[in-house]
């Protein structure tokens, strides 16, 4: 069977590692190998800012956090640049790391991002909904 390919946005990952709930059960999806989690170097960049201006005092721990993240994620480098959502022109790195790899789901909690549902067929979905559609737990 063929793992999905997700693009989570920075939020859900930093959420995932600093609070927990559904976007810590994508991590743990990530780490067990059940989806494959794919990034560019325009969002581990955002990442590493936004974990360096959010948790200074942490630095190395925020170094040892990338690095395991690096682990478990597929890099890839878009070719196409997007200008699609205005709003919030990073979004669009993660719509074109999305494109790139034609992946199966953008997670995030970007209201920018979750009001588009989907781009050029692909869904984006909150950390809950995306859980509940492909991994839903027993009743």
């Amino acid at each position: 069977m063929k793992r999905l390919r997700l693009v989570l946005d920075t939020n859900v990952v930093i959420s995932g590692l600093v609070f927990g709930g559904p976007p810590r059960e994508l991590l743990d999806l990530a780490l067990t190998g059940a989806v494959e989690v794919v990034t560019s170097p325009a969002l581990e960049d955002e990442l590493e800012r936004v974990l360096r201006r959010r948790f200074p005092q942490y630095r190395l721990v925020i170094l040892e956090t990338l690095s395991a993240l690096q682990e478990i994620t597929t890099r890839v480098s878009p070719r196409e640049t997007l200008s699609a959502i205005s709003d919030d022109p990073t979004d669009n790195r993660v719509l074109e790391c999305a494109l790139s790899v034609r992946a199966d789901a953008i997670v995030s909690g970007d209201r920018h991002l979750l009001a588009c549902r989907e781009f050029r067929g692909i869904p984006i979905c909150s950390p809950q909904a995306f859980l509940a559609r492909w991994f839903p737990k027993p009743r």
